[in-house]
C-alpha cells in the first residue's frame, strides 16, 4: 500500500492526535465522537451547560430578584381566617417560675377559609375588662401550612405579666392582621 493510499483511508482524531480510520465516528483510542457527532456532542454539552446555568440563576432571581415579585403572593387574606372558637386563661408563665407571676394565654381553634395554603397568621388578642375597656393586648403567630378550608388548634401566650386583678381580665377579642400563602 502506498502512502497516498494510507493518507486516504487514515485521518488524524482532532482530540488525541491518534491516526484512525477516515470513516470512524468515534476514535478507539480517546473515545471522542467525528466529524458531525463532535460538533452534536459538543452543542449538547454547552447546551447542558447553559440550562443549568439558566435554572441556577432563575432560583437566585427568584429567591432574591425581581422574578420573586411576579411569582411571590404578598395577598394577605386575614379577612378568610375565621374564628371558630377561642378561650382565654390566666395562668403561670411557660417557663414557669413562681415569681415571674401569672401571663394570659388565649387557646382555641380557626379555619382557613381562602382558597391558598396559609404557611403565617398573626394575631392581635385584645383583653378587656368588665367595663369593656382595654386592659391588656398581645400579639401572637401561627406557623402553617394550612389547606384551604382547613381548621387547626392555635394558643397564644402574653409576654406581659398580668398587673390588674384577675376579676378585670373578662373579656377578650381575637384580630387577624395577617395571613400570607406559602412561596
Amino acid at each position: 500500500m502506498s502512502e497516498r493510499e494510507s493518507n486516504t483511508e487514515n485521518k488524524t482524531c482532532p482530540a488525541c492526535f491518534n491516526k484512525i480510520d477516515r470513516r470512524a465516528t468515534k476514535c478507539p483510542y480517546c473515545q471522542s465522537y467525528q466529524g458531525v457527532r463532535r460538533v452534536a456532542a459538543f452543542v449538547a454539552a454547552i447546551g447542558g451547560v447553559l440550562l443549568l446555568l439558566t435554572l441556577i440563576l432563575g432560583a437566585f432571581f427568584m429567591e432574591f430578584g425581581a422574578l420573586r415579585q411576579l411569582f411571590h403572593d404578598d395577598t394577605n387574606y386575614a379577612d378568610q381566617v375565621t374564628i371558630q372558637s377561642s378561650k382565654m386563661f390566666l395562668g403561670p408563665t411557660p417557663a414557669y417560675e413562681p415569681e415571674d407571676g401569672k401571663v394570659i394565654s388565649v387557646v382555641g381553634r380557626l379555619t382557613n377559609d381562602s382558597p391558598r395554603v396559609l404557611s403565617f397568621i398573626r394575631m392581635r388578642i385584645e383583653v378587656k375588662d368588665g367595663e369593656d375597656q382595654l386592659v391588656d393586648s398581645f400579639e401572637g403567630t401561627i406557623s402553617g401550612p394550612l389547606n384551604p378550608s382547613d381548621s387547626t388548634t392555635f394558643r397564644v401566650d402574653s409576654h406581659n405579666r398580668v398587673h390588674l386583678p384577675e376579676s378585670d381580665y373578662r373579656t377578650h377579642i381575637i384580630n387577624v392582621r395577617q395571613a400570607t400563602a406559602g412561596s
